[in-house]
Order: structure tokens, then sequence, then C-alpha cells
């Protein structure tokens, strides 16, 4: 068994008819609500990982029925949806779900993964990167089965392991498979000794399983014991991609950049209710490497908080900030001005904007549309964007950028300003 932890519904549509009947037509009476819910009283008992909980946690929502809670949720989606809100609510276990799944003659319930529509969507990755500084940055939304998804990983992470540092964006990822979080995570470490990343147990048919899953003794490609690791998070980061975060943060390779996670922990499977209705169940636990602890309900706490839209570009400013620190990159201090801070001066940024405009020798900057552009030569133009403090990046190049030079504080006009150290004055002449 491979450990799947997360909520389908945010993948593929779970809580979705499949059989040719749309569910429009269909209409639960609420004899057939009443044997739903028992049958879901069943599989709790049978499988869920708080096993002592389920009956408290069937008779809250039998008391629910009792009490017309139900009454509105007359069409089969209805109901799932109801369902498992309250399930989630009495729990507070965002991995619950129900859902309106018609049985066909080849039931494909347990195809946790659905190979042709994971293909498609690229298997979660949407973007490889290497960020000025030689920074490697990788964004995936899921963590797919590995099996099929083995090539594109492999290629993911040669692609990055040439680079000086590391971000692992997973601000948007739902979850999926550990065996993937395994795979991607042992390339951060070396095989000097066994490291276990995450240990767990699982119910499977009233036998209850126990395992580990350890850094890989072998893997196709450079392993980085040493490069350093950024991890974002954001709030609607989710169980596999939250394990990943907690683990390697435990273990100190990593540092978390972002928000607190959802906080949904536990390794789940999917079980038939009836004919028509399947529920997703967390049938275990997983505990950290060190503590031995989780983060169930309450989510991993970034070790450095930011509003996760700002997480990337923070991120990207601490890695170059630690290789400027440690020497291991000559790029890193000079690239620093071009990486947006986390709290932009509005205001010198409006002052900046303004007093750059005009003409100097042999070249002009004027706002055109909203947009500061540079021209020389009366042909050549390329935009320009304030950084702060005076200075402007160049579009299209990190070889050089502008610097405003001011005497007796006005403008007298900017300073060229190369990689190599080197300037070039320009007076203002307007």
């Amino acid at each position: 068994m491979r450990l799947l932890i997360l909520s389908l519904l945010c993948i593929f549509g779970f809580n979705r008819p499949l059989a040719a009947e749309t569910e429009e037509t269909v209409q639960l009476t609420p004899e057939q609500q009443r044997e739903v819910l028992s049958g879901l009283s069943e599989k709790l008992t049978n499988h869920y990982v708080y096993a002592d909980r389920a009956q408290s946690i069937s008779n809250s929502l039998e008391s629910e029925f009792a009490d017309g809670a139900y009454d509105a949720a007359t069409t089969p989606m209805d109901f799932a949806r109801a369902v498992s809100s309250d399930l989630v609510a009495v729990t507070d276990d965002q991995h619950f779900v129900v859902s309106y799944q018609p049985a066909t003659n080849e039931d494909t319930l347990f195809e946790t993964d659905d190979e042709a529509v994971a293909r498609r969507g690229n298997f979660g990755f949407e973007r490889l990167e290497v960020l000025p500084g030689n920074v490697g940055y990788v964004r995936f939304d899921y963590f797919p089965d590995p099996e099929p998804a083995y090539p594109l990983l492999q290629s993911a992470m040669r692609f990055v392991e040439n680079t000086d540092a590391l971000i692992i964006d997973l601000r948007y990822n739902n979850g999926g498979y550990l065996e993937t979080a395994q795979y991607i995570a042992s390339h951060l470490f070396d095989t000097e000794k066994d490291r276990a990343l995450f240990r767990y147990f699982y119910n499977d048919d009233g036998e209850t399983i126990h395992r580990s899953q350890w850094v890989l003794a072998a893997i196709p490609g450079l392993r980085r014991p040493d490069v350093p690791v950024y991890i974002l998070t954001s709030s609607t980061s989710f169980s596999a991609a939250e394990w990943m975060a907690f683990s390697l943060q435990e273990l100190k390779r990593a540092t978390v950049v972002g928000q607190t996670t959802t906080g949904a922990a536990h390794p789940v499977e999917r079980f038939r209710i009836d004919d028509d209705f399947v529920v997703q169940i967390p049938i275990g636990k997983i505990f950290g490497p060190v503590s031995g602890g989780d983060f169930q309900g309450s989510g991993v706490v970034p070790d450095y908080a930011v509003a996760s839209h700002r997480a990337l570009e923070t991120a990207h400013r601490m890695a170059l900030e630690q290789l400027a620190q440690n020497g291991s990159s000559t790029d890193a201090e000079w690239l620093l001005p071009h990486v947006a801070v986390e709290s932009i001066d509005e205001a010198g940024i409006a002052r900046d904007i303004s007093a750059i405009q005009g003409s100097y020798e042999g070249r002009t900057f004027t706002l055109e549309d909203g947009t500061l552009m540079y021209r020389w030569r009366e042909r050549y133009s390329l935009a320009i964007e304030p950084l702060g403090n005076g200075i402007f990046s160049v579009e299209g190049t990190e070889d050089y950028r502008f610097r405003l030079v001011y005497e007796k504080g006005e403008v007298s006009g900017v300073r060229r300003e190369f990689r190599d150290g080197n300037a070039i004055f320009h007076r203002r002449i307007d």
C-alpha cells in the first residue's frame, strides 16, 4: 500500500456522480439518508484511526439527522456535502469527505490516481526555474503517484541539482503520495547513516500496520546534503505537503517560509458505504522524525512567517543573503537589491519614479503608460523598474542597473553600475 494522504476533492472533483443517471433526477428519502448514516457508522467503527471516538461521531450525526439538519439536503450531492461538513466539524479533520459516486460495472473507486488526468496536468508540476543568483525553484501542486511520475520527478530534480540554493514551493499543494515526498527529500541528505523521514501506522482490514520511510539508499542524481533549502507554505498547504515541510523542518534540513498550514496530518483511504455513496476516512497516524509528534488540527508553523503571496520573494532574498554571507556566490550580494523586500516603501518608490524622469547625457527616462522607459541613441528602449533606495533594474539584464545621484538635495545624474564593480556617471542635462 502506497501511503495516500490528501483530499481528492481538491484534485479530481471527488464529489461528483459517475453514473449515466444525473444527480438532479435523484431524490433521497429520510429512510435512505438514515441508511447511509448507518453504513457510515460501520465504516467509522472498522477503519477510523480513533476507533474509540467512532460511536460518539456517529451519535452526533444521528442527532443532526433527528433535529432535521438534513431535511433540505434531498439531492445526493447536497446530502454528501452536509454530512462531510458535519464530519469535519465534529472531528476537526479536513480529510473527511462523503461523496456521491454511484457504482458502475467497472467501479474505479479504489483507483487512487487517474494517470491520464495526471499526465495532462503534468503530474502537478507547475514551474521549474533557476532564479537569479543560481537559486533553484520547484513548484508542484500535489504529490503524484511515484510509479508513472518517476521520469518527471527524476528530470525535475536533475534540473535544479547544480543550483546553489533550492526553493520548494508547496503553497498550493493538496498532498498526495508520501513516497513521492520521500523521493524528493532523499536528494537533500547523504547516505552516511540511516535517517527516518516519516514513521506511521494505519489500519488495514482490522490489522494495524506499522511502517517507516527512510532516506532512499540510491537515487538517480546528485545528493545535495549541504544546499540551503527553503520550503514555501500557505494556509492551503495540505497533508503530504505539510508532512514534507514538517519533517525537513524537524530535521533542520529546510527553512519553512510562509503561513501556518491546514493541519491535516492523517493518511486516508476510501470506502464504499453503499452502491451510491463513498467516504474518505483517516485510517492512521504519522509521526515526526524527531519529536514523534504531528500537526493535526494546528498546522505546520513556519520558521519565518510572511503572507503566502510574499513567500517566494522573501525566500529568494533569504537564500541570496545566506549565499552572500557564506561567500558561496559572487552574485548574491549584487542581486539582493533586485529581489523585492517584505515591506515596500511605496512613498519612496513614488519619489524615485518622479525623480529619475528627465534627460541625461546620451539617454532619457520617461514614464509612458505607467511604465518607466529608458531610451538611448533615439532607437533603443528598455523598461526599468524601481527597486527602492534610488536603484532601478533594467529589463532583460542583471549585468547593470541605475542609481540616482543627488547633490544638494537635487538629482544631479544617474550612475550606471555594473556587476563587476565598474560604474559610469551620466549627468542630468534638463
